[in-house]
């Protein structure tokens, strides 16, 4: 009744995991090291339903392709569990040598993958976390539902004519309600602690900067000045960021249209990219043509999410349902970017890199594997691809 073959080894093996409780894209950076870890101990992915609104992802009711997920590795949601499994996460409920940290890796010995049954990673529900020496390039079989990709190709065939355009941005403020205590900035993104002068993870950055400028220190200041203004861009920004990249600058007087995500803070900024020819995904609050009024699925999804929800401790709305759709749409639009100018510190704008590929995003995005761009830079291998004629100084600087 156990599922285990003669030999007490378990005929089915699963693996799930303890969600963070950060926002939608931060839940794909540890879907995709979840993806990884089925995939490398060959176990079935257990996906949790929400315990928390942060969680809500519509993974139960159809907000992502899971045809497209199975051609890689099997999945259950949480629900679909034996019943003698559906304690997982419960300390007594698991061996004691089945639970592992979430950055476990590849050090689960093999002994534990052949005898138990589940496998659980666990440690703390805030941290997001990542497989780093896992399988690479599985974030592409990760991918919002047909239905919503269907409406991103309308809106954007009826916008620019075909399926591709040439500048996508993601703009996001990142003007959570603090200050900078240093130098009073807003924007979290560029604090001295989080953004390129000052935070310790990018260390490694400012370094190769710094050997590629040498002793000239206005080359320097240019190119972090560059990074600086990659999150809370405006439109000066928007058109250093290209020209620094060596592509063409948004051309207005040509009436160009470029597409643009924002999340929905600072609309004075938007409406200036507008006036110069931003496009944005329509407004459902407003019924526009093509948005989401049209093509949601946000209440039937809410039905399904009602039958086991009150189990697992948390039940979310219609609305919340429609604002995943619409991040997704937003994320599905910036993938078709033939160049995606993205945020700084920004994992959402990490997922469509991820989605679009090494080879396909390394040098048509601005921080697209970065890492590996200033180690070729560094190296003289590649470090052609930007440049600092034409920039507007005053934008640099402001």
């Amino acid at each position: 009744d156990n599922d285990r073959d003669e030999g007490n080894v378990p005929t089915h093996r699963y693996i799930s995991y303890a969600q963070n409780v950060g926002r939608v894209n931060n839940q794909v950076v540890s879907f995709e090291a979840m993806i990884q870890y089925a995939l490398f101990y060959n176990r079935t992915l257990v996906i949790p339903w929400p315990r928390h609104t942060n969680h809500v992802m519509g993974f139960e009711c159809g907000f992502w392709d899971f045809e497209r997920l199975r051609e890689i590795i099997d999945i259950i949601l949480e629900h679909e569990l034996p019943e003698r499994l559906q304690n997982y996460r419960e300390e007594d409920a698991v061996p004691k040598q089945c639970r592992f940290i979430k950055l476990v890796g590849k050090g689960i010995p093999s002994a534990a993958n052949t005898d138990c049954e589940m496998i659980y990673l666990y440690e703390g529900d805030m941290g997001i976390f990542q497989f780093q020496d896992g399988p690479h390039d599985v974030l592409k079989y990760m991918i919002p539902a047909k239905y919503i990709r269907d409406a991103v190709q309308s809106f954007l065939i009826d916008t620019f004519g075909t399926l591709t355009y040439r500048v996508g941005v993601h703009r996001r403020a990142m003007d959570e309600g603090g200050k900078d205590p240093k130098t009073g900035e807003k924007h979290v993104c560029r604090w001295e602690s989080h953004g390129i002068h000052g935070d310790n993870r990018f260390a490694w950055l400012r370094s190769d900067i710094r050997k590629t400028a040498g002793d000239d220190d206005d080359m320097y200041d240019r190119i972090i000045a560059v990074y600086h203004h990659s999150c809370a861009m405006d439109f000066d920004d928007l058109q250093n960021i290209l020209i620094f990249h060596q592509q063409s600058p948004i051309n207005v007087e040509h009436g160009e249209s470029f597409f643009v995500a924002h999340d929905h803070q600072e609309p004075w900024v938007i409406n200036a990219m507008r006036a110069k020819g931003a496009v944005t995904q329509p407004d459902g609050r407003k019924k526009e043509k093509g948005s989401s009024v049209e093509w949601s699925r946000a209440d039937e999804c809410n039905r399904v999410h009602r039958t086991q929800c009150k189990r697992y401790g948390h039940c979310t709305t219609p609305g919340v349902l429609r604002m995943k759709e619409e991040i997704l749409w937003d994320m599905w639009a910036l993938y078709h970017a033939e160049f995606l100018v993205g945020t700084w510190m920004s994992t959402l704008t990490r997922t469509i890199c991820h989605w679009k590929g090494f080879e396909d995003s390394l040098y048509t995005g601005n921080q697209c594997f970065l890492k590996w761009k200033w180690k070729d830079t560094v190296s003289g291998k590649k470090n052609d691809w930007f440049t600092l004629e034409g920039l507007n100084r005053t934008a640099l600087f402001d």
